[in-house]
Order: C-alpha cells, then sequence, then structure tokens
C-alpha cells in the first residue's frame, strides 16, 4: 500500500492533519513528517511525551474553539501550557468560525 507521502508529486509539502491521531500510530506522524493537531492539553502531552521518548519534537498546530463547542482550547492558559511542552514545534493555529450560517456582523 502506497503512504499518501508517495502519492504526492512534491517532497516539501507540509501535511496537517485536522482529526485525531490515535497514540498506536503516533510513529506515524514522524516517519511521515505530519503536523498533527493539538486540541487538548492532555492530548498535547501525550504528543510531547512520544517525541520526548522519540529525542525529537512534533510539529502541531493548535486547534482554538471559538464557540462552536467541538474541539479546541478554549483559554490562554490552556495556550500557554501546549507552547510550554518540550516535544512539541508549535507552528500555528486554527480555529473554527463561531457560527457558519450568518451573512453579517450583526449576526455574529
Amino acid at each position: 500500500a502506497q503512504t499518501v507521502r508517495e502519492l504526492l508529486p512534491y517532497e516539501d509539502v507540509k501535511i496537517l492533519v485536522f482529526g485525531y491521531i490515535m497514540p498506536p500510530y503516533f510513529d506515524l506522524i514522524l516517519s511521515l513528517d505530519l503536523i498533527a493537531t493539538a486540541g487538548s492539553v492532555s492530548y498535547a502531552r501525550e504528543l510531547s511525551d512520544f517525541a520526548l521518548k522519540n529525542n525529537t519534537k512534533i510539529k502541531v498546530h493548535i486547534n482554538y474553539d471559538t464557540g462552536m463547542s467541538r474541539v479546541g482550547v478554549e483559554t490562554e492558559a490552556e495556550v500557554d501550557e501546549i507552547l510550554s511542552l518540550k516535544g512539541l514545534d508549535v507552528l500555528a493555529g486554527y480555529s473554527h468560525f463561531a457560527v457558519s450560517d450568518c451573512l453579517g456582523e450583526k449576526e455574529i
């Protein structure tokens, strides 16, 4: 079976995984050079611990919960804690809109 990396025409393409990667598959984050999503402090700790055990860092984007109450960190303290984890290389962050069906500023 081919990996996603083998199907891509370019070597320098970055792959961000928006979903949850189960711990038994953390080794694929490293071997495929994936960018994981840190949507909670506890999950970020798991990723960091795995990376430190493997003497490396895992690249992550922090997922912010902006009001849809799905996944993501909600407080500055959570962000600070994720940023402090030694096994993570935090590259960026992203969020979902608080509402998805509004057109104007008054509706938000």
